[in-house]
């Protein structure tokens, strides 16, 4: 295997597989974090603080938690601001895999939508920022982040306290 897929336990690798996605989603992650340096690598990400002290992660929950402490943003409006800085130098690509909805517990579609989610080809870059969301923003609510625009739509649900889930809208 050469790596370009990323971790096989991820449930986020349908959308984050490849070297240029997981590049992408490692200059989002620096972009908004202070002090630390994330880079891509063939089965994940590293992450580099200001002591040089370095994490690996091989799941996008892992790279995002490891950021999440050096993000300033602490509502919606500004993580979206920051998403959206960083979205225009992002190069879009094609959906990898169209049908596939991420492997997470089922759950009831609720909260406000957050992170709108476009036919634009940077879904891997907002369920990054729905997840590193989700993290950093302090008694958000429960949001959510639909993906209709596939062969497969779902939404993400999050926040509140409680555990990532996904409705599946197929």
């Amino acid at each position: 295997m050469c790596g370009a897929c990323g971790s096989a336990t991820d449930w986020a690798t349908p959308f984050v597989s490849g070297p240029r996605r997981r590049g992408d989603v490692a200059r989002l992650l620096t972009s908004v974090g202070h002090g630390v340096r994330v880079t891509g690598g063939p089965h994940g990400w590293t992450v580099t603080g200001r002591t040089g002290a370095a994490t690996v992660a091989s799941t996008l929950d892992g790279v995002v938690a490891a950021v999440a402490g050096s993000v300033r943003a602490r509502s919606w409006s500004e993580v979206e601001q920051l998403f959206e800085a960083h979205e225009g130098r992002a190069q879009a690509y094609d959906d990898p895999y169209p049908d596939a909805v991420p492997h997470l517990a089922r759950g009831p579609a609720r909260g406000p939508a957050v992170l709108g989610c476009g036919a634009d080809g940077r879904l891997h870059l907002r369920v990054t920022a729905f997840l590193l969301g989700v993290r950093v923003v302090p008694d958000g609510g429960v949001v959510s982040l639909p993906v209709t625009s596939r062969d497969a739509p779902f939404t993400l649900v999050g926040g509140g306290g409680s555990g990532l889930t996904v409705v599946g809208d197929s």
